[in-house]
């Protein structure tokens, strides 16, 4: 009797083991199936972040030739704008210089329009005392060629 109570015993507790064992080989058999997923998960977040990574490197490397690029155009920009300055600048001061010319001539051709209104006003009195000298001489000879006759 012991040997049975003995044997059931074994039984029971061999079933209680097989039937723990079960239960942790399924709960491994979870954990495992969760491990694969994660590792899963993992790998196309790697692979993800390989891919953003060199996505990223390919949008700095245009960024760099974009800031490359600008600080290009802004120099030819910046050289270009100072040419173009002293040239208006050179041109400026040309036109300036010429017009100081021009103002100069003016004066001097002012001065010397003056000077000929002078001498047409002053020649216009002789021209009026010579004509009334000329009156007077006619009126004397017309009076004296009259008396003769």
């Amino acid at each position: 009797e012991v040997s049975n109570s003995l044997s059931r015993t074994i039984q029971e507790k061999d079933e209680d083991i097989r039937a723990q064992a079960e239960e942790f080989n399924a709960e491994l058999d979870e954990k495992d199936r969760i491990a694969r997923e994660m590792e899963t998960k993992l790998e196309d977040a790697v692979q993800d972040l390989l891919s953003l990574n060199e996505r990223l490197t390919g949008m700095s490397e245009e960024h760099s030739e974009a800031t490359r690029l600008h600080t290009e155009v802004s120099n030819s920009l910046s050289r270009t704008i100072q040419e173009k300055d002293e040239d208006i600048r050179a041109q400026a001061e040309e036109f300036n210089a010429e017009l100081d010319e021009k103002d100069r001539i003016a004066r001097e051709m002012e001065t010397k329009l003056e000077d000929a209104v002078q001498d047409l006003l002053s020649l216009n009195e002789r021209l009026t005392g010579m004509s009334e000298e000329h009156s007077e001489a006619t009126r004397l000879h017309t009076e004296v060629s009259n008396s003769l006759s």
